[in-house]
């Protein structure tokens, strides 16, 4: 039996919750189907633009909740001075790829002709297997304004 999941608590430490493996394109989407932990079917129909992060607690219409899990899933690594990734950064963007970034350290989603572009610009991409929690875009918030007088 599956139950409807719309509401969102804060990232909980309760660790007794049952769990939600979702990588990075599952937990990007405002309507999803998965199985959590114990085998019960969660539908979560969230407002347009969420993106869940890891400890995130979906609340059920019967108040059943469930804590999300960011899936390790495959990237690429890349290390330097924050200087010196200016030009990766930059590329990235320029492709609209969501980035993850930890001071000195880049990730992207791995992925063969990104990793060469990397590559051209001097560095050496390093795959890793880690849950994927990009940065937010700069129009995850934004609102049509009318421009009229």
């Amino acid at each position: 039996m599956s139950e409807s999941f719309q509401a969102l608590e804060s990232e909980a430490q309760d660790q007794t919750l049952p769990e939600l493996l979702l990588d990075f394109d599952s937990r990007k989407k405002c309507r999803f189907r998965a199985t959590d932990s114990e085998g019960h079917v969660v539908e979560a129909f969230l407002p347009r633009g969420t993106v869940l992060t890891h400890g995130t607690v979906l609340v059920s219409d019967a108040n059943r909740r469930v804590r999300v899990v960011a899936k390790p899933e495959p990237l690429s690594e890349v290390r330097g001075t924050a200087e010196a990734l200016l030009p990766v950064v930059y590329h990235l963007g320029n492709r609209h790829l969501p980035v993850q970034l930890e001071g000195s350290i880049v990730r992207y989603a791995r992925d063969h002709v990104i990793d060469g572009m990397v590559r051209h610009l001097g560095f050496e991409p390093v795959p890793v297997d880690m849950p994927f929690q990009p940065i937010d875009g700069a129009y995850k918030h934004h609102h049509h304004h009318s421009h009229e007088s």
